[in-house]
C-alpha cells in the first residue's frame, strides 16, 4: 500500500458498465407543512404541476398542501426536461 492510500481504499477491477461511488452517512430533512406555510399546489413550477395532477382525488386539502410543500422543498431533484439529465 502506498502512502497516499488509506486502509479503506482497496483497488478493485470493475466492468465498464459499473457505477461506482463512495457511501457516506447524511442527515435527511423532510420538508412538510410545519417547515413552511401551507402552499397552494398551483404555485409550484410548471414542470412540477403534473405531479399534483396525478395524485389521488381522495386526499384532503391539507394533505395536498403538505405534498406541494414537500415537492417544492425537493424541486431541485426533479428534471425540468431532457437537457437536465
Amino acid at each position: 500500500m502506498s502512502d497516499s492510500e488509506s486502509d479503506d481504499d482497496e483497488l478493485t477491477d470493475v466492468r465498464a458498465t459499473c457505477i461506482t461511488g463512495k457511501c457516506a452517512s447524511a442527515k435527511i430533512r423532510r420538508a412538510n407543512a410545519r417547515d413552511d406555510a401551507p402552499m397552494d399546489p398551483k404555485d409550484l413550477p410548471e414542470h412540477l404541476q403534473p405531479l399534483m395532477e396525478w395524485i389521488s382525488e381522495d386526499i384532503t386539502t391539507p394533505e395536498r398542501e403538505e405534498l406541494a410543500v414537500a415537492i417544492h422543498g425537493y424541486r431541485d431533484v426533479f428534471s425540468s426536461g431532457p437537457e437536465d439529465m
